[in-house]
């Protein structure tokens, strides 16, 4: 929210500089994030009048002027706006004036004529050229013509300000207009706050009017129809100009600058529509229908649900409530007789329809945070007067006002005791009230042990008892509270198994010389056919996002593959060639029932990606990734975990995966995900090369078991024994097979089995493979002899035997 100083001033006697006010405001809890200072830079610019104007010789668009600052002669420049004509008054930079930028004004020739000094624009002045009036756009700023010559045109455009920029929370919702801003600064300074003119002469209707009909109560609260008659259509005047752009707003003409000042000052947003355009002269405020459009005054077409709130006229949708009116009721610089609008609507549902159609303003910033339900009537009565004092209208009364069920004031008690033991102060009771009454609490009721107090209708985030100490708060000033030590019990903090396990697998990961990576929860919503995966895959059941960032954010991820996959192509066109990356992130699965319902069940999610190799060692040799550097990082952090019973089985069937080259990864006999070399053909979609290896586990099953601390393990002291082991197996069995029929038939001395060599070739028959295993033995309380060992190797060769190999001798 942005804040003019000027503009505070005219309800409270502010004698504070600007910097002074701003840390004022700041220590009671409303903090300013910044000042800034549109004159900063200025000098030397005055009132001006342009005596003559012709167009200069050889030019098609300089113009040769002759310009009076009231006193002196008159001085040649030469201007290229193409809106300057002779008895303009202007704001006039002189020879040695400075403008924004530290641009320096100086005699100059153009076209070989003496130019002494520049007509500014208001973008020359510093205004934004987003917030310069559609008149200014693309010319000089023609001023009245009372404006006296000679003035500093800074001081006389109102420039000279200062601009607060408010970083509001969300319960703060009143600092949304300048008058309640006001409010805190009287009741901060402890002094009156000048009351806002509302005053204006009403005439009763000498027609039957425009009648308004509430059908959806429950979603508009109260409705305020004001007629403006005979309206005059201009240009505002500069002070209200001034003060729309200081809150960022781009003037735009009189009859509507008065909708947006009104609503910048007191937070109750306003809408004038064309009364000659309402059918039936009726307004009517309805709910939607499914499938109803309305082009909204951006020219937008836009989709409606039954769950949105219109408002209509017999005809049509003249206007969706508290977010943008409709562009067929605008009002234009040939309206007459104007229809205006200050309504309560129901919050909530406001906000739900803002987020869905996309549409954020200004108007729906504040209805959606919640108005005064009172303030409804002033800021109409307030936006009435003003018509009528700058727009020559004519007030039709009484208004029309729908207010079926009148909001009753929030009532609260304060305990002085409870205050002074949530602060940690001794503040006499005397003194709570006083800054309660400052902030315009109206006392009902007070005895020794506490008051009642009724709170102000503006103040929406005031409901509970701790409410109002954090008034007192702010007023005693919080770094008058003393420092005090908690009391009670406390409950120390802790991880969950769950948290426990994530910092566990992460920690091992990253020591293993991974990189972490953070991707968004959002993807594309062709991410399944870049993985190509198969038309009835459940990973293709996805959750939409009602209002995405982008296209590239459509849907919630059911897999965590595509966002690595895209991380190695962005690191790639980096020009980084060796990646080791994983993340350990949420997917997002849901079935038919789900999506209706805009749920999905969430699943952790394990995600490795490698390509290219790992770094040089300081040998100078290094190893390129493959399916086996995947394997053994998997089964790392599985022992890191002290986890038993992981296996492998080869899988062929998953499109995303490269056939041969790809496994199952079972926990028992529980599938946790896959692991392996991604597809030639999606790595092509994602414009990647084709040694890329990653895996993708579900981690939810092993959440349920206990992380042990690791246990110290004496090692024996008895030296090892070890026997090597030939074996040729049918390709049809795996190692793992093998392994778990050796540790099987062996007692607990046997240590590792380690595969060292592997020949399928032609020394062996076809369908056959030639495995060469070492055997290690050892015993902690005993030497072992020859006979242990050799018992253990007999009981080996028959398992391996019985699973259908030959040992070779």
């Amino acid at each position: 929210m942005l804040v003019s100083y000027n503009w505070l001033k005219e309800y409270v006697n502010i004698t504070e500089t600007p910097e002074a006010l701003a840390e004022i405001i700041t220590r009671a809890g409303v903090e300013i994030g910044g000042l800034a200072y549109p004159a900063k830079g200025i000098s030397g610019v005055v009132v001006a009048e342009v005596l003559t104007c012709e167009p200069l010789p050889d030019s098609d668009h300089l113009h040769l002027c002759q310009v009076s600052l009231g006193s002196g002669e008159p001085v040649q420049v030469v201007c290229g706006a193409p809106n300057v004509a002779a008895g303009q008054k202007v704001c006039f930079a002189q020879v040695g004036a400075v403008l924004p930028g530290d641009f320096k004004i100086k005699k100059a020739k153009l076209r070989g004529v003496l130019s002494n000094g520049m007509i500014c624009s208001m973008q020359e002045l510093g205004v934004d050229d987003a917030l310069v009036a559609p008149a200014d756009k693309d010319g000089i700023r023609v001023l009245p013509a009372d404006a006296p010559l000679g003035e500093n045109a800074v001081t006389y455009l109102g420039l000279d300000d200062v601009i607060y920029d408010l970083d509001l929370t969300p319960n703060r919702s009143d600092c949304l207009s300048v008058y309640n801003v006001a409010r805190e600064v009287g009741a901060l300074l402890g002094r009156p706050v000048r009351p806002l003119d509302i005053a204006f002469n009403g005439q009763p209707a000498a027609d039957e009017g425009i009648d308004v009909r509430v059908e959806a109560p429950e979603l508009c609260h109260r409705y305020i129809g004001t007629r403006l008659l005979n309206v005059q259509a201009g240009r505002s005047p500069i002070w209200m100009e001034q003060r729309l752009q200081a809150a960022g707003m781009r003037p735009l003409g009189l009859l509507v600058d008065i909708t947006n000042y009104v609503m910048l000052e007191t937070g109750q947003p306003l809408h004038a529509f064309d009364e000659e355009d309402i059918a039936g002269r009726e307004i009517i405020v309805r709910r939607a229908k499914d499938g109803e459009t309305i082009v909204t005054l951006d020219g937008v077409s836009r989709a409606l649900t039954e769950e949105m709130l219109l408002i209509c006229d017999q005809d049509r949708a003249v206007g969706i409530a508290g977010v943008m009116g409709g562009e067929n009721t605008e009002v234009k610089d040939q309206t007459r007789n104007i229809f205006l609008e200050s309504a309560y609507f129901e919050p909530r549902n406001l906000r739900r329809t803002a987020q869905h159609l996309g549409l954020r303003t200004e108007a729906s910033i504040r209805n959606e945070k919640g108005v005064s339900i009172k303030g409804v009537q002033t800021a109409a009565c307030r936006a009435a007067a003003l018509f009528e004092r700058l727009a020559g209208a004519t007030v039709v009364t009484p208004a029309v006002d729908k207010y079926p069920a009148e909001k009753a004031a929030t009532v609260v008690p304060l305990r002085f005791a409870r205050a002074n033991a949530i602060l940690g102060t001794d503040l006499p009771a005397d003194e709570m009230v006083n800054y309660l009454d400052r902030l315009q609490f109206k006392l009902l009721s007070r005895d020794a042990e506490g008051l009642t107090v009724q709170v102000p209708d503006w103040r929406m985030d005031v409901s509970l008892e701790e409410d109002l100490i954090e008034e007192i708060a702010r007023f005693y000033g919080y770094d008058n509270i003393p420092e005090t030590l908690p009391f009670g019990s406390t409950n120390p903090g802790g991880l969950t198994e769950q948290q426990r396990l994530r910092e566990t697998v992460t920690r091992h990961l990253a020591s293993a010389g991974l990189h972490e990576v953070l991707t968004y929860s959002f993807v594309q919503e062709d991410f399944a056919d870049q993985l190509a995966l198969s038309p009835d895959d459940p990973r293709r059941q996805v959750i939409a996002i009602g209002n995405p960032l982008s296209a590239q954010l459509a849907v919630m991820r059911t897999t965590l593959l595509h966002s690595i996959l895209e991380t190695i192509r962005v690191n790639r066109s980096h020009q980084v060639a060796d990646v080791a990356i994983f993340e350990l992130a949420n997917t997002y699965c849901a079935d038919g029932e789900l999506v209706a319902h805009h749920l999905a069940t969430e699943e952790d999610h394990l995600v490795i990606a490698l390509e290219g190799g790992s770094a040089k060692d300081w040998l100078g040799s290094r190893k390129n990734y493959d399916f086996y550097y995947l394997k053994g990082l998997i089964e790392q952090f599985f022992a890191r975990l002290d986890l038993d019973g992981l296996r492998w089985e080869v899988r062929d069937d998953d499109p995303s995966w490269h056939p041969g080259r790809t496994a199952t990864v079972y926990w028992h006999d529980l599938p946790l995900g896959v692991a392996g070399q991604i597809h030639p053909t999606v790595c092509q979609n994602y414009g990647l090369s084709e040694d890329i290896y990653a895996c993708e586990l579900n981690l939810m099953p092993l959440y349920a078991q206990k992380l042990q601390a690791p246990a110290a393990v004496t090692p024996s002291r008895y030296p090892a024994i070890m026997r090597d082991l030939a074996l040729v197996v049918p390709t049809a069995i795996s190692h793992e097979a093998i392994v778990h029929a050796i540790q099987a038939a062996a007692s607990e001395d046997l240590k590792s089995v380690t595969l060292f060599d592997r020949y399928d070739g032609e020394q062996v028959a076809q369908g056959m493979a030639s495995m060469a295993y070492s055997l290690a033995f050892q015993n902690n309380a005993q030497t072992l002899t020859d006979e242990m060992v050799e018992k253990d190797m007999a009981a080996i060769i028959a398992a391996c035997r019985d699973l259908g190999a030959t040992v070779r001798e």
